[in-house]
């Protein structure tokens, strides 16, 4: 049976193939009469309308917004986080009639051909950089596709709009809760600082290589906090996923910390159960401080440094729509819960 298209319904009806586009795209252009019954003519024929693809090519514009992750997709919606900041994209997009396509990333695989391979076959209008690392294929296939790119969180670069926190204030605050309450021996989880992570005690090479200049700068910040007091971390322990907190929390006990820092919630609430699974009683024994505010981290009790992550996932898509998009610099503030108190 031969392909139904718009030249066909026009030849049933008695139009022109721009009439029938037209009752389909543009029906203001149309009377009510006609273009019902050209829509008729077109049920009848089993077509249900234009090829969205064409449409795309012959406008240039898909009306679509690529997301592009650090983490494998099923990896990084494990972050309580993440669906809020999608949600704050999505619901941005939607104000524009326009759709989000989350692009998986591949931490793990960096050298894989395919990496790049994802960004230049994408049919989108602009793209949205979530938190990659300033070496990753991905980082680099974005910056070459020509479409207008902004950053949310890292690589943040001149040139390119960006919008986030200031990582270094917000974790700052967290340890300098931990500071005030009386704490001096303290421990840091962070997530990997290199792709392809490894899990033990943070190295001074390997947190020198590392390719996650928010990691860095959430560092640097317990560092302003504790030596404000003279102090250091007393333990860096580096997670390449969020099942190795176990791991890291009872290396840090093993080192006679009385709080912990978690660069993020995801550890955080990861640290509180490994905790509970060891009998340490929090507060009480172990006090924790996250970063994030992830909607679980209220019902945990968890102390934290909340993040506007809707607010972000907006700001990203505004800015997308700038000739000469700037940054965007969200505020941040202390969340203080259950989960801190003094020092035994």
């Amino acid at each position: 049976m031969p392909r139904v298209t718009l030249q066909t319904i026009a030849d049933e009806v008695g139009v022109s193939r721009q009439t029938v586009s037209n009752a389909f795209s543009r029906p203001d252009q149309l009377s009510g009469t006609l273009r019902a019954r050209i829509l008729d003519v077109a049920d009848a024929l089993g077509y249900r309308g234009p090829d969205p693809t064409a449409r795309a090519l012959a406008v240039g514009r898909t009306g679509v917004v690529g997301v592009v992750l650090t983490e494998r997709t099923r990896t990084a919606l494990v972050d309580a986080s993440m669906p809020l900041f999608l949600s704050g994209v999505a619901a941005e997009l939607g104000r524009h009639d326009q759709d989000m396509l989350v692009i998986s990333g591949a931490p793990d695989e960096p050298d894989s051909p395919s990496d790049g391979n994802r960004i230049r076959r994408c049919a989108v209008d602009g793209l949205i950089a979530f938190s990659l690392s300033n070496a990753d294929p991905l980082w680099h296939a974005m910056t070459e596709r020509g479409v207008p790119l902004v950053v949310v969180d890292q690589p943040r670069t001149v040139g390119i709009g960006w919008a986030g926190i200031d990582d270094r204030l917000a974790a700052r605050l967290a340890v300098a809760h931990l500071v005030g309450l009386g704490h001096e021996r303290i421990g840091i989880l962070v997530m990997r600082v290199r792709r392809g992570g490894v899990t033990g005690m943070l190295t001074a090479e390997r947190r020198r290589l590392g390719e996650f200049p928010v990691t860095e700068e959430r560092l640097l910040g317990a560092e302003d906090a504790l030596g404000a007091r003279e102090l250091a971390p007393v333990g860096v322990w580096e997670c390449a996923t969020v099942d190795d907190v176990p791991a890291g929390v009872a290396a840090l006990v093993e080192l006679g910390v009385t709080a912990i820092f978690a660069h993020a919630d995801t550890l955080a609430l990861a640290a509180l159960a490994a905790l509970r699974s060891r009998g340490v009683h929090v507060p009480g024994a172990m006090s924790v401080v996250g970063l994030d505010d992830a909607p679980a981290a209220a019902a945990a009790g968890l102390t934290t440094v909340h993040q506007p992550h809707e607010h972000k996932g907006a700001a990203a898509v505004r800015l997308l729509a700038e000739p000469s998009p700037g940054e965007v610099l969200l505020p941040v503030d202390l969340r203080v819960r259950a989960s801190t108190g003094p020092p035994c």
